[in-house]
This record gives C-alpha cells, structure tokens and sequence, in this order.
C-alpha cells in the first residue's frame, strides 16, 4: 500500500498561477514527482485555488480547473466524509481551530486528516506542522525524501 501524499493549495497556485514565483521551477519538479507518485490534492485545495484565480481576475478558468481535477487530468481529488449534523460538523472544525489553524487552514487539515494523509506536501509548512498527524514537508523536502 503507498502512503497518502496530499498537496496544499499554495503548491497548485505557484503551479497554475504565480509562474514568476522565485521557487516555479522547484516547485515544478515536486508538482511532477507528486503526479507521477499518485498524490491527491482535498476539494478545500481545489475550491482554494479556484478563489485565486478568481481574485487574480480570471474568474474564466475557474470552471476548466475544476473540470480538469475532477476528470484527473492534474492530481486526485479527495472527498473527505463529514458529519451530516451542523453540531457535530462545527465541533470538528472547532478542534482545528483550537488546534491554532486559520479557518482555511483548518478545512484543509480536517479533509487531509480525514482522507488519512500521512504527507502533506506545502510551502506553509509552518502553518500545520505539529498540529497533524500527518508529516509535514516543503516541495524541495519532499523531493530530497523521493531520492
């Protein structure tokens, strides 16, 4: 069985988008190491970067990208289960907020723990770090580890 690599949104955004970022050819190299090694990406991620690319005023993509995730031309998608009450949905999420996560950043830790993530592959690896069980690594950490 191979572990479950999960990737943050701001790999995808450097990915798709910010293709003047100092770390776009580092961050190529991880993006086609994690596609070729089966890694997943949670709907939060996806709906995220669709909100970026909005913002970055084109809003026109914003249906194609999700089309092109969902038809797994990009990486996998995960669909965590959830609580189907309101209470006990607000009480989860409640504990990532406990935990020192930003709203955004707790959705995204409650999908990668839920689709039992043993990786999640970010450039914010301080933002989660030590508040999942799942191993935290930059792009270039996990592309030092694949060697």
């Amino acid at each position: 069985m191979h572990s479950v690599i999960v990737v943050d949104t701001d790999v995808l955004a450097i990915h798709h988008i910010f293709r003047k970022d100092v770390r776009f050819k580092l961050n190529e190299r991880a993006y086609a190491e994690l596609k070729k090694r089966g890694a997943a990406t949670t709907i939060h991620n996806l709906l995220e970067l669709c909100g970026l690319f909005a913002v970055a005023g084109m809003r026109e993509r914003v249906e194609a990208v999700i089309e092109r995730y969902l038809a797994g031309a990009e990486l996998r998608v995960e669909f965590p289960n959830y609580p189907e009450d309101w209470g006990e949905y607000v009480e989860l999420l409640a504990e990532y907020l406990r935990r020192g996560f930003s709203y955004g950043d707790a959705l995204v830790a409650l999908a990668a723990e839920g689709v039992g993530a043993e990786v999640l592959v970010t450039w914010n690896k301080r933002h989660f770090s030590g508040k999942i069980s799942a191993e935290v690594l930059t792009p270039e950490e996990f592309l030092s580890a694949s060697e």
